[in-house]
């Protein structure tokens, strides 16, 4: 039987190569797997919000930290001119997919899951409705500013297309002050040239690259 100092000693090297290891996967990308990510073994619906959720994530799988989360706020607030992007603080912020803000109430003025969630340490936060080819939702942008009527909204779709009445209920309130002016970005411009910014940030991390590429 062996002795206790002889097992200890081999679960030391085993630590040992454990970390060697997790410190390659993270200076290669190699944690980053798409199909895990994705979700594809359950055919998780929310493919395109769990893969951008997941590269703007400072503790993602990628080890970029906040490096592509950086590139994206800033690109954006160059768009909101409320934000001054110099304060910033992305490496130790928050990204949630499908954020649970309640039951969407009779009014619906509250209520529903936000697609991406993005809170930064001592800035503003960040509220992504991710909007493809499903229809706008009753009240949806109105729901989600009640939720966080300090946060950036933001409205990403295919072409940018702008955000009807149906979903900001703009037509509803009489102040200016009231009125729902999400930020509109698009999949064919903002986020292709941002994905570009990202994969040259991922130029010595070949596996990560090239699923961005993807």
């Amino acid at each position: 039987m062996q002795s206790a100092t002889t097992i200890k000693a081999l679960l030391t090297q085993v630590s040992d190569i454990i970390h060697k290891y997790d410190e390659f996967a993270a200076l290669t990308g190699e944690n980053f797997n798409i199909f895990r990510i994705l979700n594809l073994s359950t055919r998780e619906v929310k493919l395109h919000s769990s893969l951008l959720a997941e590269l703007l994530n400072p503790k993602g799988s990628h080890g970029m930290k906040d490096a592509f989360l950086r590139l994206f706020v800033r690109k954006l607030f160059l768009l909101d001119k409320t934000q001054n992007i110099d304060s910033l603080q992305t490496l130790n912020a928050t990204v949630e997919v499908e954020k649970r803000t309640g039951a969407i109430d009779s009014e619906k003025k509250n209520g529903g899951p936000i697609d991406i969630y993005i809170q930064l340490p001592g800035n503003k936060n960040i509220i992504i409705e991710n909007k493809i080819y499903a229809p706008d939702q009753d009240s949806q942008l109105r729901r989600y500013y009640n939720f966080d009527k300090t946060a950036a909204l933001v409205y990403l779709t295919l072409d940018g297309k702008e955000a009807n009445e149906y979903t900001t209920k703009n037509n509803d309130y009489s102040a200016e002050a009231d009125k729902i002016d999400p930020i509109l970005i698009s999949y064919k411009d903002y986020i292709k040239e941002w994905l570009e910014e990202c994969k040259k940030e991922a130029t010595n991390h070949p596996l990560l690259r090239e699923t961005i590429t993807q």
